[in-house]
């Protein structure tokens, strides 16, 4: 229905006339209120996608806005709608790192490999998570000098453990043989 025949249907009793223009306007405004919310939030139309690709791509739409607890929550979306999505499963451990919630991060990149343990990018993704990891326990070994030594030890065994994951991202890259 348009706007030039909204007002010229009108019924045979003139007592109800008020009734079907407002119940015409009525439909006219929600037929149409979708495509508004469409035009004036432009992420709106996400809320009714039903499928792992379209939210794993909204995902990668937040993340280049930098806008990563947003872009974890569309991630999170696609994997309720496909568990074995290893694309969201590693992008959602980018997120994760760049949040710098490292141990989250890895178990993502961890999800991805168990998923697929040829995809290089979650080996060398985890690597850079560990390092960051290591990183933040070297960093709180400075802030307290009594836990120091402990929190060091961590933090070798954590840069060990990301050597192996860019050793294993560069074999299966073919980057080193």
């Amino acid at each position: 229905m348009d706007c030039d025949t909204l007002f010229v249907n009108k019924v045979s009793d003139p007592s109800h006339e008020r009734e079907h223009v407002l119940s015409s306007l009525m439909f006219f405004f929600l037929s149409h209120l979708e495509i508004f919310l469409a035009l004036k939030y432009p992420y709106y139309s996400y809320f009714f996608m039903d499928d792992a690709d379209s939210w794993y791509k909204q995902g990668n739409d937040l993340m280049m806005q930098e806008k990563n607890e947003d872009a974890i929550s569309a991630y999170d979306k696609a994997i309720e709608l496909d568990p074995a999505h290893t694309s969201a499963w590693n992008n959602k451990g980018i997120a994760m790192f760049r949040l710098k919630r490292y141990e989250d991060a890895i178990s993502c990149y961890d999800k991805t490999i168990e998923l697929n343990p040829n995809h290089a990018n979650a080996w060398y993704n985890k690597a850079k998570a560990l390092r960051g990891l290591g990183q933040s326990c070297l960093d709180k070994a400075n802030e307290d000098r009594v836990a120091a030594a402990k929190l060091i030890n961590q933090s070798l065994a954590i840069f060990d453990s990301a050597d192996k994951c860019y050793v294993k991202g560069d074999f299966l890259s073919g980057e080193k043989k």
